[in-house]
């Protein structure tokens, strides 16, 4: 397991995950400072991935790439745009949101050359409606205006239709989960998802 992350002492370096996590577009949003998914991308295929190979014995036939919200919907960008990059795409609470929807706009579905990777989207089952006092009004706001589950659905519905896809996608809406802890039972269940293969 390889956990890609940023230096300092804060949990989450917010202005490098949506420089790195997001996908780029010309939709609302373009000077908000993201968009460079495809070079963060490039950096893991072409330095990360040699990096690891050159200490360590990997099988490139089964290698998965894991993200929650912006990390979710990086995963979900290579997944249309790289489908070969890994054997499986992990997308948690993937921020489909994002720019108007364009990663599922701006990007057609893609096979790779083995046909459809193996895919799960997880999503927790009360993000679209958090509990009460979780969260400030403000937030609760915010959170009401990015809907996750309905994109989410769809996304796993979209790619079931694909050949082969009945038996590779796999969707989970996470009972009793909200946006922030949704992770952790989707990595877990991830990692099941993976070594079953």
């Amino acid at each position: 397991v390889v956990g890609i992350g940023y230096p300092g002492k804060a949990d989450f370096d917010v202005a490098a995950r949506r420089r790195d996590y997001t996908p780029g577009g010309t939709g609302a949003g373009a000077a908000d400072g993201g968009g460079e998914a495809d070079v963060f991308l490039d950096f893991i295929e072409g330095e990360l991935k040699p990096l690891i190979e050159a200490r360590y014995v990997i099988d490139r036939k089964r290698q998965a790439l894991f993200g929650h919200s912006f990390g979710g919907l990086l995963v979900t960008h290579a997944l249309l745009t790289r489908p070969d990059s890994f054997s499986t795409f992990i997308a948690s609470s993937p921020s489909i949101w994002w720019r108007e929807h364009w990663v599922v706009k701006g990007q057609p579905s893609r096979q790779g050359a083995t046909g459809l990777p193996r895919v799960q989207i997880s999503v927790g089952a009360l993000e679209d409606d958090p509990p009460k006092g979780n969260y400030a009004p403000d937030v609760v706001a915010l959170i009401r205006s990015r809907s996750m589950i309905p994109e989410a659905r769809a996304l796993a519905a979209q790619l079931r239709r694909l050949p082969g896809g009945e038996s590779k996608v796999a969707y989970h809406e996470l009972a009793g989960e909200d946006h922030g802890p949704a992770w952790l039972p989707a990595m877990s269940r991830g990692m099941q998802f993976f070594l079953e293969q």
